[in-house]
């Protein structure tokens, strides 16, 4: 048994730090589905919402929509690390 105890105190912290940057970095956080649906809730039914990531974890959104004026304008979505979907009261220009 005590020989397990050094082995627990290298493993237990290098697996915590491996979970910790899969979470942050690797996972994706939303597909395009949730941001979507997830932009039509907060804005209601109307014109149609594209929204497309922005970066590898699907952390970052652009959704684009004629409601927010002449093409492209876009409203920037972020999706943390729990799964909650946030819009930014802005409209900017998009690519």
């Amino acid at each position: 048994m005590k020989k397990l105890l050094p082995i627990g105190i290298i493993v237990v912290p290098v697996v915590a730090f491996a979970g910790f940057l899969w979470v942050a970095e690797v996972h994706d956080r939303a597909d395009a589905s949730q941001v979507t649906r997830a932009a039509y809730a907060r804005f209601g039914s109307g014109p149609r919402i594209v929204c497309v990531a922005q970066d590898r974890n699907s952390s970052t959104w652009y959704c684009s929509s004629p409601r927010w004026g002449d093409d492209p304008n876009c409203r920037t979505a972020s999706v943390s690390v729990t799964g909650s979907i946030d819009f930014a009261d802005q409209t900017r220009a998009c690519e």
